[in-house]
C-alpha cells in the first residue's frame, strides 16, 4: 500500500536540503530521467517501454535511482519491475549515500522496506527488527551481532520492535539481553520509547 497523505513526505525538503541540480540533457539523459519519473509514479507500461528504448535502470537522475524513489514512495509494483530488470539493491544516492532500503526506512514505508529485505538487501539488526522475519533476526543474533547494535539514526533493534509493536521480536530481544536503557543521550531508550507509546506492558 502506498503511503497516505500526511505521512511526513511533504516535509522531505524541509528535513533534507536537496541541492539544485541541472536538468539532464541529450537523448540518453532524457530517456533515463523519463524512466525514473515513470517508475516513481508507477507507470509500468511507460517504464517498460523506456527500458526497451535503452533507459539505464541504475542511473542516478536526481539524487537517487529509480529504485530509491519507488521505494521511498511505496510503489511496490514499480520496485518489483525494477528488480526484475537489474536494479541495484545497494545503490547509494549521491547526496546522503543511502540505499533504497534506507529511503524506505526514513519514512517507515513498511511494505517496500520488508520486500527489499526479502529480496536480499543488506540490513542491520535494527532494521531487521523493524521489518524482517523473526528467523532472520535469530540468525543475525546467532552470528554474533550485538543485540544493542544501533542504526544510522542511533536507534536499537529493541526500539524499532517496540515502535512496530512486534511483541514476538521484543520478547526475543529481551531474552537475548537487550538493554532497556541503552541511549546515546540524544535518542530515547527502549524503556522511554515504550512508555511514550503507551506500550510499557510489552516490556514488563
Amino acid at each position: 500500500m502506498a503511503p497516505s497523505a500526511g505521512d511526513g513526505r511533504e516535509v522531505w525538503h524541509l528535513i533534507y536540503d536537496f541541492p539544485e541540480r541541472p536538468l539532464l540533457t541529450g537523448h540518453q539523459g532524457l530517456i533515463d530521467d523519463a524512466f525514473c519519473c515513470a517508475a516513481r509514479n508507477e507507470q509500468l507500461e511507460v517504464a517498460a517501454y523506456l527500458l526497451e528504448q535503452g533507459a539505464r535502470v541504475n542511473r542516478v537522475t536526481y539524487v537517487g535511482t529509480a529504485l530509491h524513489w519507488a521505494a521511498f514512495l511505496g510503489r511496490l509494483k514499480a520496485v518489483r519491475l525494477l528488480l526484475e530488470h537489474g536494479a541495484d539493491l545497494e545503490a547509494q544516492d549521491d547526496e546522503f549515500h543511502g540505499t533504497p532500503l534506507a529511503w524506505s526506512h526514513i519514512f517507515r514505508i513498511r511494505e517496500t522496506a520488508s520486500f527489499l529485505i526479502e529480496q536480499g538487501a543488506q540490513c542491520s539488526l535494527p532494521l531487521l527488527c523493524a521489518y524482517g522475519t523473526v528467523a532472520r533476526i535469530q540468525k543475525k543474533l546467532a552470528d554474533g551481532t550485538d543485540v544493542d547494535e544501533i542504526d544510522f539514526q542511533g536507534d536499537t533493534g529493541l526500539i524499532h520492535a517496540i515502535r512496530e509493536k512486534r511483541e514476538d521480536v521484543v520478547e526475543l530481544l529481551l531474552r537475548s539481553e537487550a538493554d532497556l536503557d541503552r541511549t546515546d543521550g540524544n535518542r530515547p531508550s527502549p524503556r522511554e520509547e515504550a512508555s511514550r507509546a503507551g506500550l510499557s506492558s510489552l516490556i514488563d
